[in-house]
């Protein structure tokens, strides 16, 4: 091989183990940065051109480059060793799938056989580069989908029984070519068996691919309103909690009038100040976000409010509703709540330093503003697609609540909008004020 053949061996070599690196990527959690990923993934390209000059047909080369391939996964993905093996095997598949397809076709198409197709490097190299370019596509196409969808799949009787189809048409399309080896020409049978089989192949992982959308959104759907529903138990607890309180509050009240009167009394002001100081105390913290308009709003705020206060956080409320909520009682409560929710999971994961959370709720004409602000460590929040996505083991778990808060939005005209600033989250949300 030429020089000239090897460095263009070598570019299509970093091409493909690039659309490998991508499609992991988007499927495991890399363990490098950009830089050393990059280098990476040319120094496999360099194993693989290697193993090509070397030659292909024999058996410990192509045993020795898979291996290699495989433990550069090992190495720069974490997660579970079957996960990266089965994610290795389908793009394997995938990959040898639409390269046998676009080789057949150039068969059929030139009228030359395989033998002058693989010894004459110009169609070996156009076969090349229109089969990458198709792979390429579907990896971009996939993962685009899938993360519209991060959510895990049950794999149900219809799709079972497609992946068994899958399984025995690869095994005959392997019958196949072991028989077009040993066989002396290649019989018009073989060539057309292979092109369907091929077809096959991709038509079938398309097939199975929509099936598990599908599916995951249905499980995406099912999870949301277990969450909601959620939502909606933890309101009402908190609502009976505060009904609880304030009977207790009234029980207790003449207590209260009778140790105020006995300080009255004995000319003890001072005493009866502080007395009558620490009974309002709670009271007070309720006024500040107590609105008639949105009795809901004032509960849900004050909930959270002497939650983030237990544990340390500084919570400042702002709240200015000077007309009636239309938004519906629950879709407000999943909004607020998931917005609190997420500020003080936030600042508790920040370790050191003052911690606080900021909210502002107000009206601008026929839209509600939303505006909350809090401390966070920034290492535990990373930008993906324009959503955020924080370093806790249940990161689906996290995706739902902001999932909830977009779902709410949307359904109300809004728009959701998510900024950092040095050490601060800030997130702002406007919704259309009426029914929807």
């Amino acid at each position: 091989m030429s020089p000239g053949w090897i460095v263009i061996n070598y570019i299509v070599c970093f091409f493909e183990m690039g659309i490998l690196f991508k499609f992991l990527a988007g499927i495991l959690e890399m363990r490098f940065n950009k830089m050393i990923n990059l280098i990476s993934v040319a120094l496999v390209a360099g194993i693989t051109n290697t193993a090509n000059i070397i030659g292909m047909e024999k058996l410990w080369v192509v045993g020795i480059l898979y291996g290699l391939i495989f433990l550069w996964i090992l190495i720069s993905f974490s997660g579970d060793v079957f996960a990266k093996a089965m994610a290795f095997g389908v793009f394997f598949m995938l990959n040898l799938a639409i390269e046998s397809i676009v080789v057949f076709a150039m068969i059929y198409g030139t009228g030359a056989s395989m033998t002058e197709l693989l010894d004459y490097n110009g169609y070996r190299l156009v076969a090349t580069i229109i089969s990458k370019i198709m792979v390429y596509l579907f990896v971009v196409y996939y993962l685009e989908k899938k993360n519209k969808n991060p959510y895990s799949v049950d794999i149900n009787l219809k799709m079972s029984l497609k992946l068994i189809a899958l399984v025995f048409l690869i095994i005959g399309i392997m019958a196949n070519m072991i028989q077009i080896h040993y066989s002396d020409g290649f019989i018009e049978f073989n060539f057309y068996f292979m092109v369907i089989g091929f077809a096959g192949v991709c038509i079938l992982a398309i097939s199975i691919y929509e099936n598990m959308l599908k599916e995951s959104e249905k499980q995406m759907e099912l999870k949301l309103l277990l969450q909601q529903k959620k939502i909606e138990d933890k309101y009402n607890s908190e609502i009976l909690a505060n009904m609880q309180n304030m009977k207790y509050l009234r029980h207790d009240i003449q207590n209260h009038i009778s140790a105020i009167s006995g300080y009255v009394e004995n000319r003890n002001y001072d005493r009866a100040k502080e007395y009558l100081s620490n009974l309002y105390e709670p009271i007070k913290k309720f006024d500040e976000v107590l609105h008639d308009e949105s009795p809901v709003v004032s509960s849900i705020v004050f909930n959270k409010k002497v939650l983030a206060e237990s544990k340390g956080i500084e919570f400042k409320a702002d709240i200015l509703i000077d007309k009636k909520i239309n938004i519906e009682d629950m879709d407000i409560a999943i909004l607020i709540g998931n917005i609190l929710d997420n500020a003080i999971e936030a600042c508790q994961r920040k370790p050191e330093g003052k911690k606080h959370i900021s909210l502002n709720i107000r009206f601008k004409k026929m839209y509600l503003l939303v505006e909350c602000a809090n401390s966070m460590e920034p290492s535990t929040i990373q930008k993906q697609y324009d959503r955020f996505f924080t370093a806790k083991k249940d990161k689906n778990l996290h995706g739902l609540g902001l999932l909830n808060i977009q779902k709410v939005i949307d359904k109300y005209k809004g728009e959701l909008r998510i900024s950092l600033q040095e050490e601060k989250f800030l997130l702002n949300a406007v919704l259309l004020n009426e029914r929807a």
